[in-house]
């Protein structure tokens, strides 16, 4: 029998005894509490009885002793997306732990930031707050965390950090933020603003402002006010705190460009007070710069002529989508690829191959995708929007990613002026992007082109069933139009935010439904089509491509096969249209799936 209590632990998993690996791990914690690893053992083997809440209460106390421990973060996140994770326990999670779980890049920080505001919401000054709001008003409720004294809650460093963080998606939370912007525009006195407490408090505020891009709603008061209070740009290398506080209560309304001038300069803000304000716009002014100047030589391929090309390239010009952070990442994607696939067709990941990702947008899915093929993979990423590639660019080196090449280009004319990637591509990647074409099934065989033999495609593409709710608020009355002006757009989302109709009510479940940049995508884009599942089997069959699994959750997938139980691996296309008319949000965000092109045909 091994010698300590980790070792008897790891022991009985092996043995397949996790009571006997519990209460041995639990004696490992007790010997040593300040053991992240004995913590993060013991929550894998309490996940794995099914004891949940104690599971995301050892691996919180894992992350506050090791705010390095990735794996636990992913396995927090992972834990609180699961439906049988409830909320009543959540107050016993560590508040320490938590924060350091939302500074983990390759996980899913939306997750870890839902339990965070979860936690947040079960203590007392938040609590108060939100009843306050429901009797007497938003307004009241800020007047009374942030008029005369700063609340606990304001100071509160989870709370900071999900503000500095996370899209925020409770309503409730986000008119209780809205009404504290106004009253730090237009009541608080401008000697509250030495608080320091107060001032951190707005400094994260306005990085929550970043996040969504600005889309709460702002009254008529706080626009006339805005318009009569200059920004005294001449002020600020001087150390006027005046001046400092004046922009950082516009720069809770309006991007730094805006603010500032288009031709605003670090540098030139050298006596920008109060500091914390100067370090995090500096660095954010630094980071545009960045993006511009790596958006400016992108190189071209190509040309981008037809109409609906330049209108969409326009669209992600002016809002580049989305604006990401973190990127989740799978330990086990070759694994899962090879379920796709099987092990055999999954062998090229072992040898040198080339990947093309189209209209790869901001380079969420091409930082994902390099980290999942490895450095085997050499991809080209390529999109229409100049602006998204440079942040796309950016964000590759931040997470250092080198096998990765981006260009501007169109896919209604790249497949067929670039003779240099004619059958050139083991796999490519088209997520998001075909349902935004002129002609989505031309592209798409456009880029069929480009896919050397028994190639792979990735392909997403809006369900017209996920989306009816959807397409039906753009026949609304207030619908305000694609290209409508931002201020159009928030009060077009503040209608649907206090609407107890059932588009409204699902519109809000959408994850985009949280800031502008995304919910313009979502709701306001200039070209968008939906299609059924039915034409992608005809698609697929007059191509010959065969049809290889849609990426679900495995609830979604345990779903299927319980209700076509003499199905075999993937499934037909005619059974998974029946199980989606009986489960219409099952594609709510895309029909997302693999495909093969082979000289067979797709079995639909």
């Amino acid at each position: 029998m091994p010698g300590s209590w980790s070792e008897r632990g790891s022991a009985a998993v092996d043995a397949g005894d996790l009571n006997l690996a519990k209460q041995c791990f639990s004696r490992a914690v007790r010997d040593e509490c300040s053991n992240a690893r004995h913590r993060f053992h013991l929550a894998v083997v309490l996940e794995g009885l099914g004891e949940l809440a104690a599971a995301a209460r050892e691996l919180t106390q894992a992350l506050r002793l090791d705010p390095t421990r990735e794996e636990a973060a992913r396995r927090l996140a992972a834990l609180s997306r699961r439906p049988d994770f409830g909320t009543s326990e959540h107050a016993e999670l560590n508040a320490v732990g938590l924060r350091h779980g939302l500074n983990h890049v390759r996980v899913d920080q939306k997750a870890i930031a839902n339990v965070a505001i979860s936690v947040l919401v079960t203590g007392r000054s938040l609590k108060s707050a939100f009843a306050t709001g429901g009797t007497q008003g938003w307004l009241e409720a800020a007047r009374r965390l942030c008029l005369e004294r700063t609340s606990p809650i304001l100071k509160d460093e989870l709370f900071l950090e999900v503000l500095r963080t996370s899209t925020l998606s409770s309503p409730q939370l986000e008119s209780l933020l809205t009404a504290i912007r106004r009253v730090l525009l237009l009541e608080v006195a401008p000697t509250r603003f030495g608080d320091h407490a107060l001032v951190g408090f707005a400094v994260a505020m306005l990085q929550q402002c970043w996040i969504n891009q600005f889309i709460w709603a702002v009254s008529e008061e706080e626009w006339q006010r805005l318009a009569h209070e200059k920004v005294p740009l001449d002020g600020l290398a001087k150390d006027d705190r005046v001046a400092g506080h004046c922009v950082l209560r516009h720069c809770l309304y309006a991007p730094l460009r805006r603010v500032l001038g288009d031709e605003a300069a670090p540098e030139a803000l050298s006596g920008l007070e109060p500091r914390t304000l100067r370090e995090v716009v500096v660095r954010r002014l630094v980071m545009e710069r960045d993006e511009r100047a790596r958006g400016a030589s992108m190189p071209l391929l190509g040309s981008i002529d037809g109409a609906i090309s330049r209108r969409v390239a326009q669209f992600y010009e002016e809002s580049p989508y989305p604006r990401w952070s973190s990127v989740i990442i799978s330990r086990d994607h070759r694994a899962t690829l090879a379920r796709f696939l099987g092990a055999e067709r999954a062998a090229f990941l072992e040898r040198p191959f080339e990947v093309l990702i189209a209209g790869c947008g901001t380079g969420q899915q091409v930082v994902q995708a390099a980290l999942h093929y490895g450095p085997n993979a050499r991809i080209l990423a390529v999109d229409l929007s100049a602006a998204s590639l440079g942040y796309a660019a950016r964000m590759a080196e931040s997470f250092g990613v080198k096998n990765v090449e981006f260009a501007q280009a169109d896919l209604e004319t790249f497949a067929s002026t670039e003779a240099q990637f004619a059958g050139r591509f083991k796999l490519i990647e088209a997520v998001g992007v075909l349902h935004h074409m002129a002609e989505p099934f031309a592209g798409w065989r456009a880029l069929l082109g480009c896919l050397a033999p028994h190639g792979l495609m990735r392909i997403g593409l809006y369900s017209d069933i996920a989306r009816r709710n959807l397409t039906a608020l753009r026949n609304d009355r207030a619908y305000p139009g694609p290209g409508c002006d931002d201020q159009a757009l928030r009060a077009f989302r503040q209608s649907l935010l206090v609407r107890q109709d059932e588009q409204a009510r699902d519109a809000r479940k959408y994850v985009d439904f949280w800031d502008a940049r995304s919910f313009r995508d979502m709701l306001l884009h200039v070209c968008e089509h939906r299609l059924a599942l039915a034409e992608i089997a005809r698609f697929l069959e007059a191509e010959r491509l065969v049809f290889r699994g849609f990426q679900l959750p495995k609830e979604s997938q345990a779903m299927f096969w319980q209700r076509f139980a003499f199905e075999t691996w993937p499934g037909s296309l005619e059974n998974w249209a029946r199980f989606e008319e009986e489960w219409p949000r099952l594609f709510e965000n895309m029909y997302l799936f693999w495909c093969e092109k082979t000289y067979a045909s797709a079995r639909i």
